[in-house]
């Protein structure tokens, strides 16, 4: 078993298997083996012929349906129908190799009628989407040292082989428990602050229950692509998630038209002095709206860097305890701290101005005369 694909061992030997989508399976088998499809079907459910390429479609009522489709090979399916039982009930199809002994076999997952595709990829491009996206998952993982590298893979494959992409009433990235069981709303928190390293995927999970938000404000505990538990409810673990995935970084939220560059502030520095102090590479630039708390703050707060009382430190505690949030500044700075960003504002801002442009420019060029 690799995170690409895993294998059902045989005595005969190994039938491959891989998602090389969401939604998609493939089965691959050499050397002349074959699958074989054994299942009793409930009323209303059936097997039946889709397409014109040798594929059968299953229809499971409480689930979904399956499109099985040979890409290599052929599929001789027995699944007679009932009509006293309106279904097939009993199906058996054999999934055969072809003449070279080789069987590969897709089998799509729809959540309403299924259809076959006119291409599928290959199992060389699968394997190539499945690594692609392991190996990106992976990099987000913390470094825990070259003696625990393999455990690490460990228990990062596990994490991500529970992840579903969005799906029915799923509108985002999903992490379940175990095989048939979602997370509920305190663990799709709990998984959110395990992979804070990969921030995206981490709002993604502990935002997921709020898509199914009642209109008097009340989360669900845990649904997924077809069901869910809307009366069992907990109080809500969102603000103890975020405020661990916002230590140490400013939170960009999603553009629009008003507010292009807004953005959260957890934390700030007053004149950082080594790299461990940086935070980000944004900076104030001395225009802040504050609340009348600020004063009350100040006078409690020890002095910081230049041995004086910051400004800076007060507003740190009102972005922990209430909320900050910054705009990005668009346009050019002049550093006001510095003898010569001063004189550099005065001659730019002075050489801009109308009133003052021709005769500054006429001073500066006599000027440059004598330098």
């Amino acid at each position: 078993t690799r995170p690409d694909e895993l294998y059902l061992r045989t005595q005969y030997g190994n039938i491959r298997i891989c998602m090389p989508e969401t939604g998609l399976m493939y089965f691959k088998g050499e050397n002349g083996l074959g699958l074989r499809i054994d299942k009793e079907m409930e009323r209303h459910e059936l097997m039946k012929p889709r397409g014109d390429k040798g594929g059968w479609e299953g229809i499971f009522r409480q689930t979904c349906s399956l499109v099985f489709q040979p890409l290599k090979g052929s599929i001789d399916m027995d699944a007679r129908w009932d009509w006293e039982r309106l279904s097939t009930p009993i199906v058996r199809g054999d999934i055969l190799p072809d003449e070279n002994g080789e069987l590969l076999l897709s089998v799509e997952e729809f959540t309403h009628a299924g259809l076959v595709r006119d291409s599928y990829p290959t199992w060389e491009e699968g394997l190539a989407n499945v690594r692609a996206d392991w190996e990106e998952f992976l990099s987000h993982q913390p470094s825990l040292g070259v003696a625990y590298e393999e455990e690490r893979e460990q228990a990062a494959y596990m994490t991500w082989s529970h992840i579903v992409d969005p799906c029915g009433r799923i509108k985002r990235p999903l992490l379940y428990m175990m095989g048939t069981s979602c997370a509920s709303s305190w663990q799709m928190c709990e998984g959110a602050v395990a992979l804070k390293n990969n921030l995206p995927l981490a709002i993604e999970l502990m935002l997921n229950p709020f898509d199914e938000q009642a209109d008097t404000g009340r989360i669900p505990d845990l649904y997924d692509s077809i069901k869910g538990s809307y009366m069992m409810y907990k109080p809500p673990l969102q603000g103890w998630a975020l405020k661990i995935l916002m230590n140490g970084r400013g939170i960009r939220v999603k553009k629009d038209k008003v507010r292009p560059s807004l953005h959260i502030i957890p934390k700030m520095k007053e004149k950082p002095q080594t790299k461990e102090e940086v935070l980000s590479l944004y900076s104030i630039i001395d225009r802040c709206v504050l609340p009348p708390q600020i004063f009350d703050i100040l006078e409690r707060t020890a002095p910081g860097a230049g041995g004086e009382i910051q400004l800076t430190d007060a507003m740190r505690e009102i972005a922990v305890t209430k909320g900050m949030t910054a705009v990005e500044f668009e346009g050019k700075r002049y550093d006001m701290g510095n003898k010569f960003g001063i004189l550099q504002a005065q001659i730019e801002v002075g050489l801009d101005h109308p009133e003052t442009k021709e005769q500054l420019k006429a001073y500066i060029k006599e000027l440059a005369k004598t330098l």
